[in-house]
């Protein structure tokens, strides 16, 4: 029944999505746009956050019961010690979780009130794409072939997106990674905001690539959080130095859950972003 209810819940945010670029018409400017560009107005702007945010809930407490479902049914050690982390600790996962989509939600509300930050923002993203390290990415996109950029998304995703900038930064800080997890999502928000009636009409199904891809960044932020937890518990080894490496081997096998979700995410993003280019 609560998986159900959950589903439902998940359905009903992203029909909120779909009615909010379909059923509003009329472009408006929200309080400080004053730079002669064709913003959402707040009607649909604000249904469309209500959607969203609905979306995430119900799909944040659907992988909470998917990853306690499997947790006493998956006999690999790789997969299996990870997912029993997650049963053990699920409210820890599921906070994680919430807060990590909210502020998705929360700054996209913000940015829709200050549109010249996120225009300020995506400049900088495109300028990214264009001479950074996200070339290769933009050029997999550019190509057309859902294999190619599906290789190259969750290629800099993993390593990038997730490895560098939240596992290997917690091995060093302990948990310091969790945080990193969370400012992305602000950024998302802050970037992805629906302010236009093209991102508007675009951002529904972006949401469930953002839901996956997220999905992939709170896992490895919450293997990040065992860190400290299993550095501050005497249960987990007689000396830091044990509690440490135990530490260290449930990151790297979370990390191999944490590259399936992002796989699975990058496959769906890349027909996704294809599709509607």
């Amino acid at each position: 029944m609560k998986t159900m209810l959950w589903l439902l819940v998940a359905a009903a945010g992203f029909g909120l999505m779909l009615f909010s670029a379909v059923a509003f018409q009329g472009p408006a400017s929200p309080p400080s746009a004053s730079d002669g560009q064709v913003y959402v107005a707040p009607a649909p702007f604000y249904t469309f956050a209500v959607g969203q945010a609905l979306l995430f809930l119900g799909c944040s407490f659907l992988l909470v019961r998917l990853c306690t479902f499997l947790a006493p049914r998956v006999r690999s050690s790789l997969l299996g010690a990870p997912l029993v982390e997650i049963h053990t600790r699920r409210r820890l996962f599921l906070t994680l979780a919430l807060v990590y989509f909210g502020l998705a939600v929360l700054f996209a509300v913000v940015v829709y009130q200050v549109p010249d930050v996120q225009r300020s923002l995506v400049a900088t993203v495109r300028k990214a794409l264009k001479t950074g390290p996200l070339v290769p990415v933009a050029q997999a996109y550019a190509s057309r072939s859902i294999v190619r950029a599906a290789l190259m998304t969750v290629a800099i995703n993993f390593t990038l997106g997730s490895f560098a900038v939240i596992t290997l930064p917690s091995l060093i800080v302990p948990g310091v990674g969790a945080l990193m997890a969370v400012l992305r999502a602000a950024l998302w928000g802050l970037v992805l905001a629906p302010t236009n009636p093209l991102l508007l009409r675009r951002m529904a199904p972006h949401s469930l690539t953002m839901f996956l891809e997220g999905a992939g960044y709170v896992l490895a932020g919450f293997f990040a959080l065992l860190v400290p937890i299993y550095l501050l518990r005497r249960s987990e080894g007689e000396t830091v130095l044990r509690r440490y490496g135990k530490a260290v081997v449930v990151n790297l096998k979370g990390n191999l859950l944490v590259l399936i979700v992002l796989a699975v995410s990058a496959v769906y993003e890349a027909v996704e972003v294809i599709l509607q280019s």
